[in-house]
């Protein structure tokens, strides 16, 4: 078995050339960025709807190459990678826009749910205040909104002394005319 990645180039410029790894079976598999050092190819895949998967190369303790998810790809929520210069922009693409799964993804990055609604793996806003407030904030403030100020007493009182006079004129007019 070969030691390390097991890379091999195609003839070109150093920075614009494609570079391939040369799995276990004999197979090409093209770079298409890097995680670390560690190589993110296409290969090939019989999933239906998919024209190629992304694999990862890894070193094993011995220095020889393994694929840690050989046969079903690599989970897509830990694709980050850089991409290699010769990567083809249509397969960066491809991995973003079309490929199986990669809306869901985009939607799970970027979409922020209301706060009512039941959902998981999303984001969410916040709720209102209004909702959050303890039980003691919200009678702390009924307490302090039913409290009268010095200005409403002034003007309670007002009313009360209006209604004192006015309630003994009438009962004043009243005795009056109960004597005529």
């Amino acid at each position: 078995m070969t030691m390390g990645y097991n890379i091999e180039c195609d003839a070109g410029s150093l920075y614009y050339r494609t570079c391939y790894v040369v799995d276990s079976s004999g197979n090409r598999n093209e770079i298409i960025g890097y995680q670390g050092n560690n190589p993110i190819t296409k290969s090939a895949t019989n999933a239906s709807g998919s024209a190629w998967e992304p694999q990862l190369f890894v070193l094993n303790q011995d220095g020889t190459q393994y694929q840690p998810y050989a046969g079903g790809g690599m989970p897509l929520n830990h694709l980050t990678f850089t991409p290699a210069t010769g990567a083809d922009p249509q397969d960066l693409y491809y991995l973003q826009e079309v490929m199986p799964g990669s809306q869901s993804r985009k939607k799970q990055r970027t979409y922020v749910g209301g706060w009512w609604m039941p959902i998981f793996g999303l984001r969410k806003e916040p709720a209102p205040k209004s909702l959050s407030e303890t039980e003691s904030e919200i009678h702390e403030d009924t307490r302090t909104s039913t409290q009268a100020t010095p200005l409403d007493a002034v003007s309670g009182m007002s009313i009360i002394k209006t209604g004192i006079v006015v309630s003994g004129i009438l009962g004043a007019i009243a005795y009056g005319v109960r004597k005529l």
